[in-house]
C-alpha cells in the first residue's frame, strides 16, 4: 500500500499564501500588428478596457516590440504575428489544431497571445484575463510560467439570452450591462448567443425595461 500524505489545516494554509513566481505587467504596452480586422481590433480592445476596469491602468497600445526592459503583451494571431519583428513564436508551444484555438504563454518578460484565427485571438485574451492577477492602482501580473496551447472540443459553444419579463432581473438589464454580460461570456469561450425576445411565452412589455 502506497503511504498517504497528509497535511494539516496550517501547512496548508502556508501553502496557499506562498507567492508564485509573477511576471510584472503593470508597466507592459500591448503590442499588436499594426492592420487588423474589425474583430480582431476589438480583441485588443477587450484587453485594455477589461484591465482598466479591474487596475484603474490604461495600457498604451503599439505596433512593435518596446525597448528591452519594458514588457510586452503581444497579441495577433499566428498569421499576423509571424510578419511582426522580434515576437519569438518559435520559442512557443505548438499550435494546437482546430477551429479557435490559442497559445498563452510568457517567454523572455513578455506575454504572447497567439490565436488560431480570429475568435482563437478573442479567446485566448480571455484566457489572458482570468489568469492575471489585477488589483487597483499597483497590480497587474501574471504566472511567469504561464503556457497553455488548447483548442475547444465542440464547434457551437452557446448562451441563451432574454430580454423579456421573466425573472425581474434580465429584463431590468441596461444597453450596458448586456455588454459587458456578452464580453464575459466570449472570455469564457462562449461562441454563440441565442437570443429571445419578448415575443415568446411572455408578456410584450415589463415594467423593469429600460428601453421598448
Amino acid at each position: 500500500m502506497r503511504p498517504s500524505l497528509c497535511l494539516s489545516a496550517s501547512a496548508l494554509a502556508l501553502l496557499a499564501l506562498m507567492p508564485l513566481s509573477a511576471l510584472d505587467l503593470k508597466k507592459a504596452v500591448v503590442v499588436a500588428p499594426a492592420k487588423l480586422t474589425m474583430q480582431e481590433s476589438a480583441a485588443v480592445s477587450v484587453l485594455v478596457e477589461e484591465v482598466q476596469k479591474r487596475t484603474q491602468m490604461r495600457l498604451a497600445v503599439q505596433n512593435s516590440l518596446p525597448a528591452a526592459g519594458t514588457p510586452a503583451i503581444i497579441v495577433g494571431t499566428n498569421a499576423n504575428l509571424a510578419g511582426l519583428a522580434g515576437v519569438p513564436l518559435s520559442r512557443m508551444a505548438a499550435a494546437p489544431r482546430g477551429a479557435e484555438g490559442f497559445r498563452v504563454q510568457a517567454v523572455g518578460g513578455n506575454v504572447i497571445v497567439a490565436g488560431n484565427d480570429q475568435r482563437g485571438m478573442l479567446f485566448g485574451v480571455g484566457y489572458l484575463l482570468r489568469q492575471m492577477r489585477m488589483e487597483r492602482g499597483h497590480v497587474l501580473e501574471v504566472d511567469d510560467k504561464l503556457a497553455v496551447s488548447t483548442a475547444p472540443r465542440f464547434a457551437l459553444r452557446g448562451h441563451q439570452l432574454g430580454y423579456r419579463p421573466k425573472v425581474n432581473a434580465y429584463d431590468a438589464f441596461t444597453v450596458e450591462m448586456f455588454d459587458q454580460y456578452i464580453r464575459d461570456l466570449a472570455i469564457f469561450g462562449t461562441n454563440a448567443i441565442e437570443f429571445i425576445p419578448p415575443r415568446s411565452d411572455d408578456a410584450d412589455d415589463s415594467p423593469h425595461f429600460p428601453l421598448p
